[in-house]
């Protein structure tokens, strides 16, 4: 293709995409184009500022775009911000009468609705109560207890 605008935003390189990134940064419509990305599986090229690799983190999805377990939970997208910062609520689409998951970062507000993303929140979240969990019934050596309450 010989149309600037899509060699700006689908580059090769990770050099060539940054253009892309800088003009995102300063778009009006920018969470907007990355919520429909984010939405509807957009998983190449740069859409509000991410990359690919940041939006299938994102959605947890590889390469073509089917779920898969990754060895990290998803950021938000928007902000940055931990997993801890997300929130999964499920509502009800009143024009499809479908429900939707929906994904809701608690620092900037920024929401998206993504099943995997869904999945891999609910996940972050279990194994967090897990482990916070597992440190409440480990079990205290004798020795320590003794030494404690001296």
């Amino acid at each position: 293709m010989d149309d600037p605008l899509w060699e700006l935003f689908f580059a090769e390189t990770d050099l060539d995409r940054r253009p892309a990134r800088n003009y995102c940064s300063r778009c009006p419509v920018r969470e907007d184009c990355l919520r429909h990305a984010l939405e509807h599986k957009e998983i190449w090229g740069i859409w509000g500022g991410l990359d690919e690799a940041d939006i299938r983190r994102a959605l947890w999805v590889d390469s073509v775009g089917s779920a898969a377990r990754r060895s990290r939970y998803p950021n938000c997208p928007s902000c940055h911000s931990r997993p801890s910062s997300l929130q999964v609520s499920t509502i009800c689409d009143m024009r499809t009468r479908r429900k939707r998951e929906r994904i809701t970062c608690r620092v900037c507000d920024f929401y998206w609705h993504s099943p995997t993303s869904a999945v891999a929140v609910r996940a972050y979240w279990k194994e967090r109560r897990q482990r916070l969990q597992e440190r409440r019934t480990t079990v205290v050596p004798d020795n320590m207890k003794s030494a404690a309450s001296l």
